[in-house]
């Protein structure tokens, strides 16, 4: 194998990561720049340390663009991740998206999982980053703890294809999951959408947009902190708007890029202002 300077890097930083767990609370709140107390809350030392570690991976406070911005979440994500979580079979195929296939991922639990409840996975990533490796852990640990079948799909990214074409996939791919589960050997009576932060966001949307088309719905809704409301300003994203990983304005950005001129109060960018949520997945 040949030496890779990138590879070095990744692998001493993933060794500071995982070592920050095990220190020493006074240790690691001298490493993490001492307590970060912000609105009576103090995050845990060992957090501060990652934070930390992540700021010089990662120059934080440098503008990006969004290429440079997912070579650094793969990079982040490989780091955070660790060993691969041991599960049943994985592979990759593809399914239909908006405007042409889609690429997916679809674990099995061990055992290989036939006749399980199947989970659509869309990544987080500001609808901008993220992609089958960045959130391959995440959808391992759901298969192995929730005892189900993952479908992870790889929707299209804005800047290149902006609001609604991650929507378009996003329901399109579920479709797709609904008519082809028995050939996955799922149940295809019990078939959940899931997603972190803008993948949350397009679950709850592909919820409401089945719902209102009347045709079969998730199962459940797994919305891991999902990007619920465009439309307003909160009081927690100021009050952490610097220093934790995500800032405000990475935050604005990923949804400026996303959603351009895009009414804000749009349902299927902000899905808590729906007129109407009775009858939704739990």
């Amino acid at each position: 194998m040949p030496f890779s300077v990138e590879g070095l890097l990744t692998t001493s930083q993933h060794w500071v990561a995982r070592a920050s767990t095990s220190l020493p609370t006074p240790v690691a709140t001298r490493l993490g720049g001492g307590p970060r107390v912000v609105d009576g809350q103090t995050l845990d030392p060992q957090l501060s340390v990652l934070l930390a570690v992540e700021a010089r991976i990662n120059r934080a406070g440098e503008e990006r663009t969004a290429a440079q911005r997912r070579v650094a979440l793969a990079r982040s994500a490989a780091i955070a991740a660790g060993p691969r979580t041991p599960i049943g079979p994985v592979r990759d195929l593809t399914v239909r998206g908006a405007d042409g296939v889609l690429r997916a991922r679809h674990y099995r639990p061990a055992g290989g999982g036939a006749g399980r409840p199947l989970v659509v996975y869309f990544h987080g990533g500001g609808w901008v980053v993220g992609d089958l490796e960045t959130h391959d852990q995440t959808c391992r640990l759901i298969a192995k703890h929730a005892d189900v079948q993952v479908l992870s799909v790889d929707y299209r990214l804005a800047p290149e294809h902006p609001f609604p074409a991650p929507v378009d996939d996003a329901v399109a791919a579920f479709t797709w999951a609904v008519e082809h589960a028995a050939d996955l050997g799922a149940d295809p009576r019990r078939i959940a959408v899931a997603g972190d932060s803008a993948g949350g966001n397009l679950a709850a949307v592909v919820s409401q947009v089945t719902k209102d088309a009347g045709v079969q719905t998730p199962y459940a809704q797994l919305l891991v902190y999902p990007g619920a409301d465009a439309s307003r300003k909160y009081p927690s994203k100021d009050l952490f708007g610097e220093g934790y990983l995500l800032t405000k304005a990475t935050m604005d950005w990923y949804v400026d890029t996303y959603a351009g001129d895009t009414d804000r109060f749009d349902p299927r960018l902000s899905p808590i202002c729906a007129a109407d949520k009775t009858g939704l997945p739990p």
